[in-house]
């Protein structure tokens, strides 16, 4: 477990989250909350088993979606 300290709107991110997760079948992260860091939101990253199966390039890939997605306007 790690955490994620992420810059956005919130409610953005969660939107993103939710469609990545829909498309892909894979859960990232959830859920967020408020930080020190005016603007940013932190969650905690789980990996359990099912979590190996998944290269470390699709992993960062997944998330690279969820941000880009939550900085386009719905």
């Amino acid at each position: 477990m790690f955490h994620l300290f992420l810059c956005g709107e919130r409610a953005a991110l969660e939107r993103a989250l939710l469609e990545v997760a829909a498309e892909r079948g894979v859960w990232l992260f959830h859920p967020l909350r408020p930080c020190q860091l005016p603007g940013h939101w932190t969650a905690e990253w789980v990996v359990g088993d099912a979590g190996f199966d998944i290269s470390p390039e699709e992993t960062a890939g997944l998330l690279r979606r969820v941000l880009d997605r939550a900085a386009t306007p719905a």
